[in-house]
């Protein structure tokens, strides 16, 4: 029996990659990034986007047929996901400094840029 369903539901399908993950909300959506640790050269991608739309349910009963506010819930596949993801990464969490995982972040970002801007300035030459 798998250990994570949700997360192999989701196509991963190496958790003990997995390094840390975000959780935030956009509009309608919930967004949940999962961050790997991948070996230096490998393709692999090192993060992984997920969206989840909110789930919409009256605030309050009606009972006169009348719109109430409407409550907005994460997707119960997400509180899955991420209910895995902490057990996960409980054990191997490393007590990280927030302005040091700010800075790792922020190299990969770096990366992340300095690899598409070769992408397009070689789509470029070709043309």
């Amino acid at each position: 029996m798998n250990k994570y369903p949700t997360l192999s539901d989701m196509d991963i399908s190496r958790p003990e990659e997995i390094r840390d993950y975000s959780l935030f909300s956009e509009k309608d959506m919930d967004v949940l990034k999962v961050y790997y640790k991948r070996k230096e050269g490998s393709l692999l991608p090192r993060r992984k986007v997920f969206k989840f739309p909110k789930r919409s349910r009256p605030f309050a009963d009606t009972v006169d047929n009348q719109s109430s506010p409407q409550l907005r819930e994460p997707s119960p596949t997400l509180l899955k996901a991420v209910s895995e993801l902490h057990e996960l990464l409980k054990g191997k969490k490393e007590a990280v400094d927030h302005k040091e995982q700010i800075v790792r972040r922020l190299e990969q970002l770096e990366a992340e840029v300095k690899t598409n801007v070769a992408e397009i300035k070689s789509l470029l030459d070709r043309l």
